[in-house]
């Protein structure tokens, strides 16, 4: 007797639905254990044969500290010196500039010069002059030798005896052809010829100072002997 006989066709649709939910079911089942399977794999060192570009090395060796080695100074050019046994100065080096300073203007100048110069040598002069001021008038000279200071006090090398005039008041300077003036006082002016002297100016016969109510006339410039 065939045991499945009595078995209508629902019963048949119920066991047919049974065994597709167990095959579902061993399926998921299969599918859940190889997923567990390959995050396992994953997450072990060195996993994976492909990382990202620019993903940092696993270990990178350490680089040993040395120490850095000290620079070469260079050595300053100086300009080369002159022995008489040279026929001609040297050739100086083209950035080579010697700071020198102008005569009685007080301000460098560039030049290029060689490392010894000759000693300028100047004249001294002996000026006639009369000075006027209230107490009188005179006629003298004076030899002006290097700076020569006409002011009030007795240290002056011409003292004008005036209470107009300051304690240093102005100076006579030599120059390399003439003689210079300039103002010293900050409280009194001088005048040159009219003009109120704001720097150091030449003078020659004819001219007239003015150092407060005192007048002094250039009458004459003589050149003594050179020193």
């Amino acid at each position: 007797m065939n045991p499945f006989a009595s078995i209508d066709t629902l019963g048949w649709i119920l066991i047919a639905v049974v065994v597709v939910s167990l095959v579902i079911s061993v399926v998921a089942l299969i599918i859940q254990l190889m997923r567990k399977k390959s995050q396992k794999k994953q997450s072990m060192p060195g996993a994976g044969a492909h990382q990202h570009p620019h993903a940092a090395p696993p270990f990178a060796p350490q680089q040993q500290w040395q120490q850095p080695q000290p620079q070469p100074q260079q050595q300053p050019q100086y300009p080369p010196t002159f022995t008489p046994q040279q026929q001609s100065w040297p050739t100086l080096p083209e950035d080579y500039n010697d700071q020198t300073v102008s005569l009685f203007t007080g301000n460098p100048q560039q030049s290029n010069m060689p490392e010894y110069t000759a000693q300028v040598r100047y004249d001294s002069y002996r000026v006639s002059i009369r000075e006027i001021s209230p107490e009188g008038a005179r006629n003298f000279d004076i030899t002006v030798d290097g700076e020569f200071n006409i002011g009030r006090l007795p240290s002056n090398h011409l003292q004008l005896a005036n209470t107009t005039v300051s304690g240093v008041h102005c100076t006579l300077t030599v120059g390399q052809d003439c003689i210079y003036i300039a103002n010293r006082s900050t409280s009194n002016i001088t005048l040159l010829n009219g003009a109120k002297l704001a720097d150091m100016r030449p003078i020659k016969p004819g001219d007239t100072l003015h150092l407060g109510k005192v007048q002094i006339l250039i009458m004459d410039i003589n050149k003594n002997a050179a020193y």
